[in-house]
């Protein structure tokens, strides 16, 4: 229909343009009857948060509920965590590209790697970040 192939149009578009504010709508999304929109409303949300639930709803809606009052780059930040190394390289590069900060961290390193790269960007944006860009 004309109303899904919207959807999925806007939903691409929101995800390319990283519109946090859109979350909620892109959620709403993956609760309406338009299921031919889902695929590219869990891709936006994917692209927006850094997390990949699918087509969950529920699990959108639980993760943006404790990170809607943070600040962008936290949400960032939390997807350095994330399980998928392809997840984890997309935050890494938005992060970089937001705050021109060049903190090293190597997605696909082993787990102990991560983590103390992860430490690196934490103590950043307790200590500089939050300052500038929270």
């Amino acid at each position: 229909s004309a109303d899904q192939t919207r959807l999925k149009v806007a939903s691409r578009q929101l995800g390319m343009l990283r519109d946090f504010e859109a979350v909620p709508y892109l959620i709403d999304i993956l609760r309406s009857k338009y299921t031919a929109a889902y695929k590219e409303a869990e891709e936006a949300l994917e692209k927006i948060c850094k997390q990949n639930f699918e087509d969950k709803a529920r699990k959108w809606a639980g993760w943006h509920e404790k990170f809607a009052s943070k600040p962008w780059i936290e949400w960032l930040i939390e997807g350095l965590k994330h399980k998928e190394p392809v997840i984890r390289q997309s935050a890494y590069n938005d992060l970089q590209e937001e705050t021109k900060m060049v903190i090293e961290f190597h997605p696909t390193a082993d787990k102990s790697k991560r983590e103390s790269q992860l430490m690196l960007w934490e103590k950043w944006w307790e200590t500089e970040g939050k300052v500038k860009f929270g």
